[in-house]
């Protein structure tokens, strides 16, 4: 036992690592090891004392990411870099077992958690104010978003992207019971590995069946013309929460297909990053905030951008 003890603190030493980005500072780290795979964090700093609200993001990607090996990258959300300094807040992003991990939503679902519980034993360390916290995903990632969002008492701030927060209302093209084309067969295939495919497990993974007493004020923002998640997915999550006696609104892009809020898309970038900057600024209540900061970097990512594909924009990134 002492021997394996030596041998975990001596990987998670190596997973350790910080980066100073700008002014702010991005920590790598695991939250745990978990049936062989790390379980990665990503917390970018701001450059000032603090404590500071701290907004966790719940990555996309169809479930679909990482390897046999390894767990998908701990992605920031969207314009993170931008906000983090000039707004005053904690960036977190939160990695979890896919369906190449042998993942399903249950385990997703334990690895987010459990990576709010690591910043938040870790709040003095990472400079969090955790009377403001906020959840935000983007497609696969935001019914795990929604559902922490929901489950988590501190919660009161909620952004999610071209998401699904319904899958009892899904149609038949999307995740479940249709044998249309290949497609519609792929779809039914994940969804039965992910445990998402019998109406129990739909339920389950449903945050509209799980609205708390005080919902997070939320903002769901996507594009009409989406053919991967319906639109009406974000209007009928607001409408709930609205009738619950909560707060939400609905941004959606017209002739916007999904996974829009890309660099490589810089209107939808920019429209996108003002609607949740306010709804942050607002909504956590963020004093002196430097709104026309975020916008000049904003301007200053799409200029590195300017005239390049989508390949040569993720060389940058990298």
């Amino acid at each position: 036992m002492m021997l394996k003890n030596k041998m975990l603190c001596a990987v998670f030493a190596v997973l350790s690592s910080v980066t100073v980005v700008n002014a702010s500072t991005i920590i790598k780290d695991t939250v745990k090891i978990a049936d062989g795979f790390v379980i990665p964090i990503n917390i970018m700093v701001p450059d000032a004392k603090g404590p500071f609200p701290v907004y966790f993001n719940v990555h996309g990607g169809g479930w679909l990411g990482g390897t046999r090996t390894e767990v998908p990258n701990a992605s920031m959300a969207p314009a993170a870099a931008e906000m983090c300094d000039n707004l005053g807040i904690v960036m977190v992003g939160i990695g979890y077992r896919c369906m190449d991990q042998n993942g399903d939503f249950d385990k997703a679902m334990d690895d987010v958690m459990d990576s709010y519980k690591w910043v938040k034993e870790r709040a003095n360390r990472f400079k969090c104010d955790f009377s403001k916290v906020g959840f935000t995903g983007g497609s696969a990632g935001t019914p795990l978003s929604a559902l922490a969002a929901q489950l988590i008492p501190e919660c009161s701030v909620y952004v999610g992207i071209n998401g699904i927060y319904d899958f009892t209302a899904l149609s038949d093209r999307t995740f479940a019971n249709a044998e249309v084309n290949k497609r519609a067969k792929f779809e039914k295939e994940r969804a039965i590995k992910y445990k998402l495919y019998t109406p129990e497990e739909q339920r389950r993974a449903s945050a509209i069946f799980f609205l708390k007493k005080n919902p997070p004020a939320s903002l769901f923002i996507h594009g009409d013309a989406d053919k991967t998640i319906e639109y009406t997915q974000s209007v009928n999550f607001a409408k709930a929460i609205n009738e619950h006696g909560g707060t939400a609104f609905v941004l959606i892009h017209p002739n916007t297909g999904h996974a829009f809020y890309k660099i490589w898309n810089p209107d939808l970038y920019r429209k996108s990053t003002e609607a949740v900057m306010e709804h942050l600024v607002k909504y956590f209540n963020i004093k002196n905030a430097n709104k026309d900061g975020v916008r000049k970097a904003v301007e200053k990512t799409l200029e590195k951008t300017k005239g390049k594909d989508r390949k040569q924009v993720k060389e940058l990134k990298k």
